[in-house]
């Protein structure tokens, strides 16, 4: 799970399309996620803590 600063951060580099990396603070402390592997991305709702797959 992640903050949702932080979700806005992986949700803009999705939309986005231009690849690369995005480091996530996560409740397991901090990952590195390429973007172009992130097949699912998920808001339970607004405001609450998302969380993502990647391939």
């Amino acid at each position: 799970m992640v903050s949702p600063a932080t979700a806005d951060a992986v949700e803009r580099a999705v939309t986005a399309g231009t690849g690369g990396t995005v480091d996530l603070d996560t409740d397991d402390g901090r990952i590195t996620v390429a973007v172009p592997r992130v097949v699912y991305f998920k808001r339970f709702t607004k405001g609450a803590q998302p969380g993502f797959l990647s391939a």
